[in-house]
């Protein structure tokens, strides 16, 4: 499993730089497009609102088809979409291309951790087989924002889609060919699309960690939308300067905070506990709990500092907590649903997430942004984080009991 994963983390890597461009080159798209606040967020929103429209499709027939080729399609289809965001020249086609985009890759961020999940020989080694995949996470976004704003700053906005958009279809074709693992065989779901959401609804541990990923995806959906405009808007440096510090706070933030949460997402099992039993998940639950403690206070620091270096270390440390919650959170979601359930509950937690998470936060910051300081608009955003960790330790504390 180990070529295919390193495989899959790589196109994830792809799909991450390819969703972050947007937030990077958001201003010159503002001033091009004539747009405000909230128009700009309603830009940065469409990918989600593609992206978790068709999560539950392609959830649903992961759990029963061929998972490698509905894989590669969603690659196909998110990069011709991408070299489209940077080729449109109004608002209604820019937003369209940008929900394409969220088509493409929700097949397959959706399929990738079940599929790796199914070609692991112990389970219990799910946490540290995701810490590694999602290790691209942060590389992805931190490149994403450094690539989109050097463009927009030395050639232009549009180039950073286009060349963007190029590795995705040299991988198409490696990740189309992928066999399923030999575990697939004996995990085919086998109850109606009705059925298997309502036994997910029911699920009250898989809920509860859904939920404060819910809120956590608001947090930090927000912040990363709005990150590079708040240091041009509030701290007048210029977008090249904001992209690349931003950008660099989260290659470190998240190149460590993931290590750490693959490493030791089980840090707080009872002794004896089983990794991939109801111990785990409850470990799991209770470690992505006390990141956003930790992290919460420090981000109502970043939004009262006065100096721009000072947002960005504050923005570094409430990353690593945030990319350190990634593979526990996840994993804890897959533990908790039989194996050939996982694509639908992966799909439906994605979903929800975005759902009521990052579609609505980008928007919801700018319109707040058009009618008070952006320092002020942003506390809604500090607010849900902290949120995020109450219902974790919900979620911990429910697992205990059962």
């Amino acid at each position: 499993m180990s070529s295919t994963l390193w495989l899959l983390t790589f196109v994830n890597l792809i799909c991450y730089l390819d969703r972050f461009i947007i937030s990077a080159v958001s201003p010159k798209i503002q001033t091009d497009f004539g747009l405000n606040h909230a128009e700009t967020g309603i830009v940065m929103s469409a990918f989600m609102v593609g992206y978790m429209l068709t999560s539950p499709l392609f959830g649903y027939y992961g759990d029963r088809k061929n998972r490698p080729m509905l894989m590669g399609l969603g690659v196909l289809v998110w990069s011709i979409a991408t070299a489209l965001s940077g080729w449109v020249e109004y608002f209604i086609p820019l937003v369209l291309a940008r929900a394409v985009v969220g088509v493409g890759e929700a097949s397959f961020a959706t399929l990738a951790p079940p599929f790796i999940r199914d070609g692991l020989k112990d389970e219990s080694l799910i946490n540290k087989a995701l810490g590694i995949f999602y290790i691209s996470l942060p590389l992805g976004a931190a490149l994403g924002f450094m690539w989109g704003g050097w463009m927009a700053d030395h050639h232009h906005w549009r180039w950073a889609f286009y060349l963007g958009a190029l590795p995705g279809f040299l991988v198409t074709y490696h990740v189309w060919t992928m066999k399923e693992p030999s575990l697939r065989a004996r995990q085919i779901a086998d109850l109606p699309f009705k059925d298997t959401f309502k036994d997910l609804l029911a699920n009250r541990t898989y809920m509860l960690a859904v939920g404060g990923y819910i809120a956590q995806t608001f947090a930090i959906g927000g912040f990363s939308a709005w990150a590079p405009k708040y240091g041009v808007h509030v701290f007048n440096v210029s977008l090249t300067e904001s992209n690349l510090k931003i950008g660099a706070s989260t290659l470190l933030a998240g190149f460590i905070g993931t290590l750490i949460g693959g490493k030791w997402g089980h840090f707080l099992m009872p002794a004896g506990g089983d990794k991939s039993g109801p111990e785990g998940v409850l470990a799991l639950n209770k470690f992505s709990a006390w990141t956003s403690y930790l992290t919460t206070p420090i981000a109502l620091w970043a939004f009262y500092t006065g100096d721009f270096n000072h947002f960005v270390l504050a923005l570094f440390l409430v990353q690593l907590g945030v990319f350190a919650a990634t593979a526990p959170i996840n994993a804890a979601i897959l533990a908790s649903v039989p194996g050939k359930m996982a694509a639908t509950a992966f799909a439906l937690s994605i979903f929800l997430i975005h759902a009521l998470g990052d579609v609505i936060s980008p928007p919801l910051v700018g319109y707040f942004a058009d009618h008070m300081p952006m320092p002020r608009a942003m506390l809604i955003l500090v607010l849900a984080l902290g949120l995020s960790g109450i219902i974790w330790q919900w979620a911990a504390k429910d697992t205990a009991k059962t």
